[in-house]
């Protein structure tokens, strides 16, 4: 969570995190099996890829086409299929 908090407010913190294997670290906790986890997750992709008004991003487009456009298909996953985690159902 303190890593979605502290991309909410910079962009340059956005721009570390990537240089800093955030792509990897991304797709593999969108594999937990931990709600916090994967929730706070999600929440981080949706700061990445959102942008202030007037300004131009490539982020989104950066996540979506890594690794083969892992992302996108393990989000497509989770919204057919479920988290995968017991008890779980995402309301959001």
């Amino acid at each position: 969570m303190a890593i979605v908090n502290m991309c909410t407010y910079s962009e340059d913190i956005k721009a570390i995190f990537l240089r800093q294997s955030g792509l990897a670290i991304i797709n593999e906790l969108l594999e937990s099996k931990d709600e916090d986890i994967l929730l706070n997750n999600l929440r981080l992709i949706m700061t990445l890829i959102t942008q202030k008004k007037s300004e131009f991003s490539h982020i989104g487009k950066t996540l979506a086409e890594d690794s083969d456009y892992k992302i996108i298909r393990r989000l497509i996953v989770l919204i057919k299929e479920g988290l995968g985690i017991n008890f779980c159902i995402l309301s959001k």
